[in-house]
């Protein structure tokens, strides 16, 4: 009874543990997807502006 409820316990940790995750890995990854496209174009953008 206790070993399943320990079991369970962990089970809701790793889904919370995901469920709070995945959101940061998902933002992470659009930002990163962003910069791959833009980044170069806004660095160059930023080159300019500085001159």
């Amino acid at each position: 009874m206790s070993m399943e409820k320990q079991s369970g316990l962990r089970a809701f940790i790793a889904a919370y543990r995901f469920y709070f995750l995945a959101p940061i890995a998902l933002l992470l990854a659009t930002l990163l997807a962003l910069y791959a496209v833009y980044g170069p174009k806004l660095f160059v953008a930023f080159l300019y502006a500085g001159m």
